[in-house]
Order: C-alpha cells, then sequence, then structure tokens
C-alpha cells in the first residue's frame, strides 16, 4: 500500500511539473518582455532628463532674449501732460459797416510827349516849342506867313507857289550841347518837314538870297547856339494850329518829334 501511495504521488508530480514549469518559448517571451520594459524605463529616464536640461536653458535664456528685445524696442515716449484749457475769447462787436469807396476811372494812357498826338507845346512867354535832347536843344519859335513876295524878291529863280498855295518860313534856334571842339550838324532838307492835321507832309524848300540873320546853320559848334528860317510850300487855306513842325534826328531812323507852332506876326 505505502508503494501504491509513492507511485501514485510521483505521477502527481510528474503530472503537475510539465504544466506549472514554463517551456523554452515561454522563458524567451518573458526575457523580452524585460528587455523593452527597461528599454522603456531608460528611455522614460533619457526623456526626463533631455526635457529638464531644455526647461533650465530656456529658464536661463529667457534674460537675455527679453534684454535683446527690450534693447531693439523704441522706447515708449513719455506721456505728454494735457494742455491746459485756454479761455475762450471774448465776443467782439461787429464794426459798423463800412461805405465802399467809389472805384475811381482808371486815368487814360498819356501819349509819350513830342508825339503826334501830344506834341511840344508852344511857350507863349518865349513864344517857342522847345525840346531837350541828349546833343541839342531846338526851339520852334513860329513861322511866317504868306511870304511869296518876300521869296520872289530874293531871288528869281526861287519856286514860286501854285494858285491857292503860299510861302511860309519856320524860325528855329538850335542850342548845340556837346564839347566845344565837336559840332552839331544837321539839313534843312532832310532833318525837318511839317505836317498838317490831316497826315498831309510837306518838305522843305530851298530858298535863295535869305539874309544871314536868317539864313539856317548846318554846322554848329559845341556851347553855341544857332539857327535861321526853313521854308515850306502850304495850302494857303490851312490853319497854322493844323500844322505841326517835325524834327528827324536821323534819315536813317524813324524818330519823329513834334511840336506846335504859331504865326509871328
Amino acid at each position: 500500500a505505502s508503494h501504491a501511495l509513492e507511485k501514485l504521488q510521483a505521477q502527481s508530480v510528474a503530472a503537475i511539473t510539465p504544466a506549472n514549469q514554463p517551456s523554452s518559448n515561454y522563458r524567451n517571451l518573458i526575457v523580452v518582455g524585460l528587455v523593452g520594459i527597461l528599454f522603456l524605463a531608460l528611455a522614460s529616464v533619457v526623456f526626463l532628463m533631455l526635457r529638464e536640461r531644455n526647461t533650465t536653458e530656456s529658464v536661463i535664456d529667457l534674460p537675455t532674449r527679453v534684454s535683446v528685445v527690450l534693447e531693439t524696442e523704441t522706447p515708449i515716449p513719455t506721456a505728454t501732460p494735457l494742455p491746459t484749457n485756454t479761455p475762450r475769447a471774448t465776443n467782439t462787436p461787429r464794426p459798423t459797416n463800412t461805405p465802399r469807396p467809389t472805384r475811381t476811372p482808371a486815368p487814360t494812357n498819356t501819349p509819350q510827349l513830342g508825339t503826334r498826338t501830344n506834341p511840344f507845346p508852344y511857350n507863349h512867354e518865349i513864344e517857342e516849342s522847345v525840346a531837350l535832347f541828349v546833343d541839342e536843344i531846338i526851339g520852334v519859335g513860329g513861322i511866317l506867313r504868306n511870304k511869296d513876295r518876300l521869296i520872289s524878291e530874293l531871288n528869281m529863280f526861287n519856286t514860286q507857289p501854285e494858285h491857292g498855295e503860299e510861302w511860309i518860313l519856320a524860325i528855329v534856334v538850335i542850342s548845340c550841347l556837346k564839347d566845344p571842339n565837336m559840332t552839331c550838324r544837321y539839313s534843312e532838307l532832310l532833318n525837318f518837314h511839317m505836317v498838317d492835321i490831316n497826315g498831309q507832309i510837306y518838305k522843305p524848300e530851298i530858298v535863295t538870297g535869305l539874309p544871314n540873320n536868317l539864313k539856317f546853320s548846318n554846322e554848329i559848334y559845341g556851347d553855341n547856339t544857332d539857327g535861321g528860317a526853313i521854308g515850306f510850300i502850304i495850302p494857303a487855306s490851312l490853319s497854322t494850329r493844323d500844322l505841326l513842325f517835325v524834327y528827324t534826328p536821323s534819315f536813317l531812323s524813324d524818330d519823329r518829334y513834334f511840336f506846335e507852332i504859331r504865326e509871328i506876326r
């Protein structure tokens, strides 16, 4: 009986042992699991160490970054105090209505003196029209009218006026303002003529035989005064007030200077 009991126990142990002990494959799985667990644990440790290191670097680097940002940023301007309230100006009474000034008519343009529309005037005190120029003073004393008989008697070759015409003599006085060693030169045929109110021009005529006090001087030394008579033939019906004496400084230019004239009685 005891032998059978021992055999039965041995059979029980043999039956139990294969079920309770793991096989070689099972052991390998256990080893792999343990290695995995160790690897995960090691990785966790390394991860935690790296995280702690990064956190430390970020904390250490933060002041530097902040300082750089603070240095590059434009400083915030200080607050400007608000202006104090200026008291409002008191109401100034409106001025009374001032009457508007009346418009003064614009003056008409006065023609330059010595033109045909504004000739040098005849001065009754000195009995001549006078004009001052750079080198000379021209004075027109007036005209002697109806001198046909006189001029005819002076020389038979003087021109005889036609019917309705007459001879006149214009008395001209010239003062030369040049240096006494220089002269002023004129030609009664080129530098002078007459024009009437209608624009008709009358050229000088040659008069032969005039007395010395009436002969026109063609050349005058500086600082001297001389003159003479210049003859014209005009319509007998033409009024003296409708005539102007004209001086042309140079026959090569268009300059003209006009003088009022009066009849010498």
